[in-house]
């Protein structure tokens, strides 16, 4: 028997596209803050939905090899592509200013590049950071792996705001895993099993 689809996981997601296309609009500073939720909110709805269709005893380095092939490879198709019609435009005098090499490099890499890449390298800390919380969650009690999750913010909170965004590897590897890998990856884990109170409060 097929199981029900959750249309309300569908409408929170086209909640969060919906906003994230917002957001590129320009939108006024006021905007702005009321639609800051939804690149958290599509990692949550990754969090709940890997936690439910993740297996118990699933080979993790298999699990990370298909998850990375899934994320990244349409996403270099897709920069392939890309760079040669970029190509295409520039030898027709049409210069979009993307061919610079660290640009490119960047894109691949989903650093920043030619920008909304840097999604792929979220989604990719998520796949990293779900079995891990799983298996933590099997192994700890929850409210011990809850306040392990709570400190590790609190950790990253004190290290911004004396540190900043000024090292490389901190800010585009560190900073991310920790706010959507491990914290809204473990939220979403998590919602499912929240009252609404608790739900209402994150």
């Amino acid at each position: 028997m097929e199981s029900k689809r959750n249309i309300s996981i569908d409408i929170l997601k086209v909640i969060g596209i919906l906003f994230i296309i917002l957001a590129h609009a320009n939108p006024n500073s006021t905007i702005t803050q009321i639609r800051s939720f939804d690149v958290p909110l599509l990692v949550l709805i990754s969090g709940m939905l890997g936690a439910m269709t993740y297996k118990k005893g699933t080979n993790l380095i298999k699990y990370f090899k298909k998850r990375l092939i899934r994320l990244v490879i349409p996403t270099w198709i897709f920069l392939t592509i890309f760079f040669i019609g970029a190509i295409i435009l520039f030898l027709l005098g049409i210069d979009i200013n993307v061919l610079d090499l660290k640009t490119i490099r960047d894109s691949y890499f989903c650093i920043e590049g030619i920008g909304y890449v840097w999604i792929i390298r979220i989604y990719m800390f998520c796949a990293i950071a779900l079995p891990i919380i799983l298996k933590a969650k099997e192994k700890m009690n929850k409210n011990l792996l809850s306040v392990i999750v709570l400190a590790i913010y609190i950790i990253y909170e004190t290290v911004y705001h004396f540190i900043g965004n000024g090292n490389f590897i901190i800010y585009y590897a560190l900073y991310y895993f920790i706010t959507y890998g491990i914290l809204c990856t473990y939220i979403g884990i998590n919602i499912k099993d929240m009252d609404n109170k608790k739900i209402l409060i994150f």
